[in-house]
């Protein structure tokens, strides 16, 4: 889970807050045409959203539907935010039980706003799985995946791919490898959560004094990815494949897209 601080949320709010005085038009009221133009000239969809949505709050907020969005209007809702909202929550990118909660109590659109930060400025914080990728390959160099009873530790190298950005899947996966997921070779023989794996990884680099790149090489996914799965292809014992299996340890992006490991496992 990436972890985000104080300073990014507030960075977030200062960024909002420039975006939109700035389509004021010098009058200092950002009326409901000025959003509109705003929304339209804004070419990020999850910036434009997060715009919208933070107009609407501050109207909410004020509990005045017909009110102007002036200067002191965005302030006070900034205030609002940085006092009665961030200390409320654990500077993640989810919420426990109790936290939604407490959040909900202290206004109606408190618990929204606050998913709705978090989720912009972990956009704004988090490498791509691109960029990730483009991390690791230096890390990669000398490591090797040895786990699932593979019969030898293979290298590693970095993986990336192109996701839809909805949930990895054991079928969306060999899809998005170009494979058939009913044939042999596009089957999903295991598909895990990591975090064992990524464990057992680092402690398997011990001995040759590379704990701490693989080490390196782990947080840096931890931090900008979710849902880490290890994916092993190719049907068990199957007369048509050879005893290598590709494996796949990676984890999503924002975007959908994965990044993460890839290697091989030998089982005969």
């Amino acid at each position: 889970m990436a972890l985000i601080t104080i300073q990014d949320l507030e960075n977030t709010l200062q960024q909002t807050r420039t975006t939109l005085l700035a389509a004021a038009n010098g009058d200092g009221m950002v009326s409901r045409a000025d959003l509109r133009q705003l929304l339209e000239d804004t070419e990020d969809p999850m910036q434009s959203r997060f715009l919208e949505f933070f107009y609407q709050f501050l109207i909410r907020l004020e509990d005045r539907p017909r009110m102007r969005v002036t200067e002191d209007v965005i302030d006070r809702g900034i205030v609002f935010i940085r006092e009665q909202l961030i200390p409320k929550f654990e500077i993640k990118t989810s919420f426990t039980t109790r936290t939604n909660q407490e959040i909900a109590q202290v206004h109606a659109s408190a618990l929204p706003m606050a998913m709705e930060l978090i989720r912009i400025t972990a956009d704004n914080v988090l490498l791509s799985p691109l960029q990730v990728s483009e991390q690791i390959t230096p890390l990669a160099e000398g490591l090797v995946f040895d786990d699932y009873g593979s019969e030898a530790g293979i290298a590693i190298t970095p993986f990336f791919l192109e996701h839809p950005a909805e949930p990895l899947t054991p079928s969306s996966f060999p899809v998005a490898l170009g494979l058939e997921p009913q044939t042999p070779r596009g089957t999903v023989s295991r598909f895990d959560n990591a975090e064992r794996v990524l464990l057992t990884f680092v402690e398997l680099h011990m001995h040759s004094g590379l704990a701490e790149q693989a080490r390196t090489l782990v947080e840096i996914m931890q931090t900008n990815l979710s849902d880490i799965k290890v994916i092993v292809m190719g049907q068990d014992n199957h007369p048509d494949l050879e005893s290598n299996h590709p494996v796949y340890v990676i984890g999503q992006g924002q975007d959908g897209n994965l990044a993460g490991f890839e290697s091989v496992v030998i089982w005969t």
